[in-house]
């Protein structure tokens, strides 16, 4: 005589959808980038393999250079010239702002000086 395991209303693609959320919340970016390859279920509407998620990847990597490459022949055309210097900005904005966050000086009992981007 087998017995069957009890049929369960949560589904386990539902359960690492739940931890994809939690490790997005607490920003573990990387980790959710490693779970979702292991499992082939994306947070979100990424779609493994597209432009957008190899864009997301290098993002969440910290590969300031690798997508300032990708965007390159935009800065060739000049009707995409100026777009393409407000996409420079941006990802050297971010660039900055996480090598100061990695960087940050820690005071007194422990509190980190909170980084503020003023636009």
């Amino acid at each position: 005589m087998s017995s069957k395991p009890p049929a369960s209303a949560v589904q386990e693609s539902d359960i690492i959808h739940l931890v994809l959320d939690f490790l997005e919340d607490v920003g573990l970016g990387k980790t959710v980038l490693a779970l979702e390859e292991e499992t082939g279920i994306c947070n979100g509407d990424w779609i493994p393999g597209t432009e957008l998620a190899f864009l997301r990847r290098k993002v969440i990597e910290g590969l300031w250079d690798d997508l300032l490459d990708f965007f390159w022949p935009l800065g060739k055309d000049s009707s995409t010239l100026e777009p393409h210097r407000r996409l420079q900005i941006i990802v050297e904005k971010q660039r900055v702002m996480e090598h100061l966050r990695a960087c940050a000086v820690r005071l007194p009992e422990g509190r980190a000086r909170t980084l503020e981007v003023v636009e």
